[in-house]
């Protein structure tokens, strides 16, 4: 399955960092992102569509420059099997009884790659046994889709997760793209700008008669949920930034109140540790 476990996560990276800074790998580099960079705006905003399985991830990303933008998602158990369609392309992860679909949805087309290796091999400096012997972290699986330079980048994404027994349903629920460009998955409707064009914007809606659930989101404003006559507005909330953080950066966070059984938005975070999109800095 995707990798989530944070924690985990961001051991190996950190152990990974480390590793090249001690030994002067070429990973760590301003040609490689590490580095300022001319970031000006991630936004990710998450919604899980009720107790469907699926997921909607829409990011907003813009710089100050044309660069190439990086998606990457990992695994720890398997292999990622990865096909590229004309409208999207499909990452599918499984474990012993789970899979995991990813639709990905972009302003362009990508050039996509997947391997078994870090950038840098994570080399265990944190946990010993008893005997003090550091056990090696073994290999995770790596998905990398870059796109051209853009000044102005979108990613779409749709997750779904699903048991393993049913896979031969399952295949029939990829999302479908409408003649108005919209995106049918399931009982919901997605409409979203990829595009490098105009402003940021999605709106998500259910389309069965029984249920008035929907959440929209444009011209950087407010996410905005109907759910059963309930109205809700998430608005941002700047963190207090220390004096020394990249003020370049745009990291919202979205506060509301409410419960929502339909739609469960996530908050809308500069989501470093994840690991999931990255800014290449490549000029």
């Amino acid at each position: 399955m995707w990798q989530a476990m944070l924690p985990m996560l961001t051991e190996r990276y950190l152990a990974a960092l480390v590793a090249a800074r001690q030994t002067e790998q070429p990973g760590i580099s301003p040609e490689n992102g590490w580095d300022d960079t001319s970031l000006k705006i991630f936004r990710r905003h998450i919604v899980t569509l009720g107790k469907s399985g699926y997921s909607f991830i829409y990011d907003e990303l813009e710089a100050e420059e044309p660069v190439t933008w990086s998606y990457q998602l990992h695994t720890v158990t398997n292999p990622m099997n990865v096909n590229k369609t004309r409208e999207y392309v499909h990452i599918r992860a499984t474990s012993k009884d789970g899979a995991s679909d990813a639709y990905l949805f972009s302003s362009g087309t990508l050039e996509t790659d997947t391997t078994s290796r870090f950038f840098v091999p994570a080399v265990n400096w944190l946990r010993a046994d008893e005997k003090g012997h550091f056990a090696p972290y073994p290999n995770h699986w790596h998905f990398t889709a870059t796109s051209d330079k853009q000044k102005v980048y979108r990613f779409a994404t749709i997750a779904y997760t699903h048991a393993k027994e049913n896979d031969a349903e399952n295949a029939q629920a990829a999302p479908r793209k409408l003649k108005d460009g919209s995106i049918q998955t399931g009982d919901w409707n997605i409409k979203a700008n990829i595009s490098t064009g105009g402003k940021p914007s999605f709106e998500v809606r259910n389309t069965r008669k029984d249920c008035d659930a929907s959440i929209s989101y444009q011209d950087y404003g407010a996410t905005v949920i109907h759910d059963y006559g309930e109205k809700t507005e998430l608005k941002d909330k700047f963190p207090n930034w220390k004096s020394n953080a990249r003020k370049t950066i745009s990291a919202p966070e979205e506060t509301a109140s409410g419960s929502h059984p339909h739609l469960v938005p996530d908050r809308r975070v500069l989501t470093a540790t994840d690991w999931d999109i990255f800014l290449s800095g490549r000029d």
